[in-house]
């Protein structure tokens, strides 16, 4: 009995959380349409590596259910946060297959032009705009991990029972 915890680290799957590709679609001679690229589709799955933490019950059974939470990263600055669920395989050597959702920041285009709306523009913007402004926002998208549990069954039986002190002299 009682409960465990333990950290695996792996690859992770994002998706939905991709930067959108905008670009000046010509509609008449004198306007374009801020459009969202196709080539956006292109940054569905996201590939990263990560680490998770899983609480779970102990038990001796080769498949364990567990509540999970972590992060990732593809580079410095793009950090993925992840809650979800887990099936921990295995009873000494465990691999481990979680899906959840994930957030992290998402390069949309700029909030004054609406956000995910295609605008039209003059020439004359487009001339003084060659790149398309975007923000980064945080969104929430969905996630898929393979990952191993690197600590195996060595760690520590966690005990929760509130222990007595002896207060007198």
């Amino acid at each position: 009995g009682g409960i465990q915890m333990n950290v695996s680290s792996g690859f992770f799957f994002n998706f939905g959380l991709g930067n959108d590709e905008f670009y000046y679609k010509p509609v008449t001679d004198s306007s374009f349409e801020i459009t969202k690229s196709n080539k956006s589709l292109r940054n569905t799955f996201l590939p990263s590596i990560g680490l998770m933490l899983h609480v779970y019950q102990r038990t001796y059974k080769s498949f364990k259910p567990a509540i999970s939470i972590g992060f990732s990263t593809t580079n410095a600055t793009d950090v993925k946060y992840y809650f979800g669920g887990s099936a921990i395989l295995g009873k000494n050597q465990r691999w481990v297959l979680s899906a959840g959702i994930c957030g992290g920041e998402k390069e949309v285009l700029k909030s004054n032009f609406g956000e995910g709306k295609e605008m039209l523009v003059s020439s004359n913007y487009k001339e003084n705009h060659l790149e398309i402004e975007t923000n980064k926002k945080f969104k929430v998208g969905g996630f898929v991990a393979f990952t191993f549990n690197l600590f195996g069954s060595s760690t520590k039986k966690f005990d929760f029972e509130a222990k007595g002190t002896n207060t007198t002299p």
